[in-house]
């Protein structure tokens, strides 16, 4: 009779194992730009915007948080992902605000068959969700180059931008959006006062 009733506890355990369910994998993309200028004189030639760089964490699809009690620990969600690697959100939203706001008379993004007159180089240094005890900063850190076809540099510029918001993670996604806006306007001030 013992030997029965031993056999049987494996099953409960396997069953009590089994009674959470799966997390749901959830994927976000970046809202619109939405730029609140747009230029009456845009720069002379061809605007190009290079690929975007970052550290190796942030060219995965997951999205990175820290405490802000431990600011130099990085870590990402398992079931919470961008819809594509950060670098090229962030190069779709460049371009996409730099067209609306008539940056340039051409705007494009860099590759081998054109020629350029302004090249815009990034490297993303903070692209993170910083969990606080009352709610969440979205940091966005960003270091810009702008070259001309010489290859001179024109500027080179480290643009931060911090978003407060509470804690339901859709309005983080919103916050991020925020941010790089706040620091696409920066930077157009830079560039277009150069």
């Amino acid at each position: 009779m013992k030997i029965r009733y031993f056999f049987l506890l494996p099953l409960f355990l396997l069953q009590a194992c089994g009674t959470n369910p799966i997390p749901e994998d959830h994927y976000y993309r970046l809202e619109e730009t939405n730029p609140k200028i747009t230029l009456n004189k845009p720069l002379q030639g061809l605007f190009a915007v290079a690929p975007v760089s970052g550290i190796a964490l942030l060219q995965s699809r997951a999205i990175t948080y820290t405490k802000a009690a431990q600011p130099n620990e990085l870590a990402h969600y398992h079931y919470r992902h961008w819809a594509d690697d950060p670098t090229i959100l962030i190069q779709a939203q460049m371009l996409d605000y730099f067209k609306k706001i008539n940056l340039s008379q051409q705007i494009q993004a860099e590759n081998d068959r054109i020629q350029w007159d302004y090249l815009l180089k990034t490297r993303i240094r903070h692209f993170e969700r910083i969990l606080k005890p009352e709610g969440v900063d979205i940091k966005v850190t960003l270091e810009f180059h702008l070259l001309n076809n010489q290859y001179q540099i024109l500027m080179d510029q480290t643009l931060t931008a911090t978003v407060s918001t509470d804690k339901v993670f859709y309005h983080s996604i919103q916050a991020f959006s925020q941010a790089l806006d706040q620091i696409f306007a920066q930077i157009t001030q830079k560039i277009t006062t150069k």
